[in-house]
């Protein structure tokens, strides 16, 4: 059996979402009023559990705090012919400050 990932939009991953952690807002980018977001290149596995993270863009700040939720974050598993498959995917974690 050959493994496959396949690429899929965020939002199309987005509504597969299970389990979503959001992440702790770090203290120094709080007290600096750093916000921004972080985009992610995931592989999500075929039981939904992360596999793969890397960062394609985000604040130094953010990154860290973004990553570490993440990784707890579960997705129904995406079929592909009735089996489950590999999926890649970005992911963009926002971090706003409140007013």
């Amino acid at each position: 059996m050959v493994c496959q990932t396949v690429q899929v939009s965020g939002e199309i991953q987005e509504a597969k979402l299970l389990v979503m952690i959001n992440p702790v807002y770090p203290r120094l980018a709080l007290s600096a009023r750093i916000q921004g977001a972080v985009r992610v290149a995931a592989i999500i596995d075929k039981d939904g559990k992360i596999a793969e993270l890397k960062v394609v863009e985000g604040n130094p700040f953010l990154v860290d705090a973004a990553l570490d939720s993440i990784k707890k974050w579960r997705y129904r598993p995406t079929l592909l012919s009735a089996e489950p498959v590999e999926v890649a995917t970005q992911i963009i974690v926002h971090f706003r400050l409140n007013n």
